[in-house]
């Protein structure tokens, strides 16, 4: 596109060359006979056009790194959180759990009986959760790229995988409580 320099005056100009061959080979050559037309013009920013776009979008790949980042640490953090709150709520229900055990309940029913508590827990987490990051969507979504704030398969993707952390942080201490010896446990009472 030609635009007369008198009309519109910049103090920077622009042009670009289309190559058959790999176009960063002809940098160099470019350099040269840019030097022969004129030694005193300055050059600046010779290289190609993906370079060029690299370079323009840095700045939000680099914002988007961190982001990526820090949402990895909460989901770490919301896994050590969960685990906590499951093997503690285990660790309270302890003598509870013995005194079932002494009574005759299977493995499988304290099994349950834990899983359930903790499906709760995880359920009303979970809610709570989506409900604040819908809230947080919409200051966000000048950050998302080609994601939309209310995106229905992020929400599931991320829904799912802090469920199955939830089950898989349970699993220890549900399997820890049915080790509890009744004898041990009606002791402790």
């Amino acid at each position: 596109m030609y635009e007369p320099a008198a009309q519109i005056p910049s103090t920077d100009m622009y042009f670009t060359i289309r190559a058959e061959q790999d176009p960063a080979a002809l940098i160099t050559s470019v350099r040269t006979a840019m030097r022969e037309l004129d030694p005193e013009l300055p050059l600046d920013a010779i290289g190609t056009v993906d370079s060029m776009v690299a370079t323009s979008l840095s700045q939000r790949r680099y914002a988007m790194f961190l982001m990526v980042v820090f949402a990895g640490l909460a989901l770490a953090l919301a896994m050590i959180g969960i685990y906590g709150v499951i093997s503690y709520a285990v660790t309270q229900a302890t003598q509870e759990i013995g005194i079932r055990m002494a009574l005759g309940a299977r493995r499988v029913n304290v099994l349950l009986m834990v899983f359930r508590y903790a499906g709760v827990l995880l359920t009303i987490g979970l809610a709570i959760g989506i409900a604040a990051a819908l809230g947080a969507g919409r200051l966000l979504a000048s950050q998302l790229f080609e994601v939309k704030p209310t995106d229905p398969a992020t929400y599931f993707a991320v829904a799912s995988v802090l469920l199955a952390t939830g089950l898989v942080a349970c699993g220890i201490p549900a399997l820890r409580a049915t080790r509890v010896d009744p004898l041990v446990a009606l002791r402790n009472e």
